[in-house]
């Protein structure tokens, strides 16, 4: 650790903060969503996924990336996705999109209007494909798409 630090006192501090900061912005990596259109995915606004998924099944092919862990989740026509709402007052997640859910793992906390925590736990084994917020709410809400993969 101490040769990396003399290391660093011959760069341009600016380097060294360059370096820094792309390293912290890997934590506030986006997620994007695809869909499989003529021949190759075209991105598309993750809030517009959910009108792909019809009667808890992918009308299309769809891919999500999540730069944060630095992963994908594909999901192939007529897959089936289970919806998952969650109301709250105040709603915390535990999980994150293209992340691994296994039957009854916790995937989030509500704070309820009187003040109750309540644990989610994810109704199948599958991935998150997305969490998708509600806006115009009185109360905090999401939709959360679960592929399944039992």
């Amino acid at each position: 650790m101490q040769e990396n630090s003399h290391e660093n006192r011959r760069r341009p501090v600016s380097d060294v903060l360059r370096e820094n900061l792309k390293e912290l912005s890997k934590y506030y990596g986006l997620v994007k969503c695809y869909v499989w259109d003529e021949g190759k995915y075209s991105q598309v606004e993750c809030r517009e996924l959910p009108k792909y998924i019809i009667n808890g099944k992918a009308a299309k092919n769809l891919r999500v990336c999540n730069e944060r862990l630095g992963s994908c989740i594909d999901v192939d026509e007529n897959e089936k996705i289970v919806v998952l709402e969650i109301v709250g007052r105040k709603i915390f997640i535990i999980s994150d999109e293209c992340m691994s859910v296994k039957r009854n793992q916790k995937i989030a906390y509500t704070l309820t209007g009187k003040g109750e925590l309540r644990t989610i736990k994810s109704p199948v084994n599958g991935y998150i494909l997305l969490y998708n917020e509600i806006l115009g709410e009185k109360a905090e809400k999401y939709e959360v798409f679960i592929v399944v993969k039992e």
